[in-house]
């Protein structure tokens, strides 16, 4: 678990072992069929922790190395997505509206490609006080911004804003 996000590892290691004699991995043919199986969102630990809404229903925003997003929320900050902790990077979540408008805002440590799920494209992406561009996959939901530096010294953070 992190502060907002929660991490869930699904490994598919058939036909690698540890060779206790070369003290290596090595990796030799196999002729059983793909392993198959489901993930839910419940599966991560205390997920329900980190819920903002009391009568949360089970539904996550999933985002893999692998694929694409799956539709569930309104908004969900995945953090850097080129890491395997992406949502390790969101120090501080805020959900605000003001003036019919949704704002999210966020502080995010590092650099590197920032991602989200959003149900609408975003109006206006920014990092500090300046604005960024953005892409936004209709498709699939994700928005990602790129923070190419990371945060000054004398700030650990980088303040993300994106209103809808």
């Amino acid at each position: 678990m992190n502060k907002y996000t929660g991490v869930l590892g699904v490994y598919n290691c058939q036909g690698a072992a540890w060779n206790s004699i070369e003290k290596k991995s090595t990796f030799h043919q196999t002729n059983s069929e793909a392993l198959t199986g489901y993930i839910r969102g419940r599966d991560v630990h205390l997920i329900e922790d980190i819920s903002f809404d009391s009568n949360w229903n089970g539904k996550v925003a999933l985002y893999s190395c692998m694929t694409d997003i799956d539709t569930g929320f309104s908004f969900a900050p995945l953090g850097l997505i080129d890491m395997f902790n992406a949502g390790g990077a969101i120090e501080c979540l805020k959900y605000d509206i003001i003036d019919l408008k949704a704002l999210v805002s966020m502080e995010v440590k590092g650099c590197g490609h920032f991602g989200a799920y959003s149900s609408s494209k975003p109006k206006t992406c920014t990092v500090g006080s300046s604005g960024v561009e953005f892409e936004f996959n209709s498709t699939s939901g994700l928005v990602t911004l790129y923070l190419p530096e990371m945060p000054p010294e004398d700030k650990k953070t980088h303040n993300v804003e994106i209103e809808l």
